[in-house]
């Protein structure tokens, strides 16, 4: 009986690691994964392969589409030995970016992000840090990235920048140049 048992140990334990090893296919990149390969990855093409087939067809009659698509070596060169880029595909900051001579720091936080069936909207919000310490201007930059499904491929879609400047608030004037 006890060999019985030691048998069945086995292979249940057999059959486990069996099920585990099975490769599942890679779960679909989610809109905001695709955001940041597009601006963030330092692979030729990434950039382009987020653009709408509109857009790249225009780039590319223009003759401007060989030159997108050196962005990603211009991203690259972003990241130095002082200055680190981490990009995070969940929670609530989607970049931060770090200066390590000046102390000076960077973030890209998620204020919403809205899936709605083939769309995604995610708005986001800049703050900067100095020696830790978040610089309050009052001035509140924000960018909402329209992500489209196109082809099985997220694509931007369409992009808002928008700016709240409250002339009114303290914060704002006393972050003026005086002089």
């Amino acid at each position: 009986m006890k060999k019985f048992a030691n048998l069945l140990a086995f292979v249940v334990l057999a059959a486990a690691a069996g099920a585990q090893s099975t490769d599942a296919p890679p779960a679909p990149q989610t809109a905001r994964q695709a955001l940041i390969e597009m601006f963030f990855s330092k692979t030729t093409g990434t950039f382009a392969k987020h653009l709408p087939a509109a857009t790249l067809s225009t780039l590319d009659k223009s003759g401007a589409l060989e030159k997108l698509q050196a962005y990603s070596l211009l991203a690259s060169q972003f990241q130095t030995k002082e200055k680190t880029i981490e990009t995070f595909e969940t929670g609530s900051v989607l970049l931060a970016a770090d200066n390590s001579q000046t102390g000076q720091k960077f973030e890209m936080i998620v204020e919403s992000d809205s899936l709605q069936g083939d769309e995604d909207n995610i708005e986001v919000s800049l703050q900067t840090y100095k020696e830790k310490e978040l610089q309050r201007t009052g001035i509140t930059p924000r960018m909402t990235f329209n992500m489209k499904m196109e082809s099985g491929v997220w694509k931007l879609n369409a992009f808002l920048v928008s700016l709240r400047v409250p002339l009114a608030d303290r914060t704002f004037s006393r972050a003026l140049p005086k002089g």
